[in-house]
C-alpha cells in the first residue's frame, strides 16, 4: 500500500505591497541559491513581464537567473501562466488568484496571504482553507 505524500503549502503574510515585492523576491532568491527548481506561476503576460523586471533587479547587489516561459524548459527559475510544471520543480509559488489545480506536482507551494486589503484576505483565507480541506499541510510565515 503507498500512501500519496501531501504537499506543504506555505502561506507568506503580507501587509502592504513592498513587503510583497520585498519577500517574494528574497524567497526566489533563497531557493535560488540552495540550487532548487523554483516555478512562479502568474495570472497574465502583465504579471509575468513586471516579475520578470524585478527579479533582475531585486536584491540590488545581485540578481536571480530566470527565464519567462510557457512549455517545458530546464531553467531552474521560471515565470509561467501555466498551471503546468514545466521546469519539474519541487518549489511553487503561485501568484495567480486561483487555487493550484495540482498541488501535489511541487513538494512545497508558497501562496500569499495578502492583506493589503479585506476582498484580498478573505481570497487568500479561502485558498487556505480549501487547501486544508484537500489534506494538504498549510502554515502561515511571516
Amino acid at each position: 500500500m503507498t500512501i500519496a505524500k501531501l504537499t506543504q503549502i506555505y502561506f507568506i503574510r503580507v501587509t502592504d505591497n513592498i513587503s510583497k515585492v520585498q519577500k517574494l523576491c528574497s524567497l526566489v532568491s533563497s531557493h535560488f541559491t540552495k540550487k532548487d527548481k523554483v516555478l512562479i506561476t502568474v495570472p497574465s503576460n502583465e504579471a509575468a513581464v513586471y516579475l520578470d523586471q524585478l527579479l533582475w533587479k531585486i536584491p540590488e547587489e545581485s540578481f536571480v537567473p530566470h527565464s519567462i516561459a510557457h512549455s517545458t524548459t530546464k531553467e531552474q527559475v521560471v515565470i509561467t501562466t501555466t498551471l503546468s510544471n514545466i521546469n519539474q520543480a519541487s518549489i511553487l509559488i503561485n501568484l495567480s488568484g486561483n487555487l493550484h489545480p495540482n498541488p501535489g506536482s511541487a513538494a512545497l507551494i508558497y501562496e500569499l496571504l495578502d492583506m493589503t486589503s479585506r476582498e484580498k484576505e478573505a481570497v487568500s483565507r479561502q485558498k487556505q482553507e480549501a487547501y486544508r480541506q484537500a489534506g494538504h499541510h498549510v502554515e502561515e510565515i511571516l
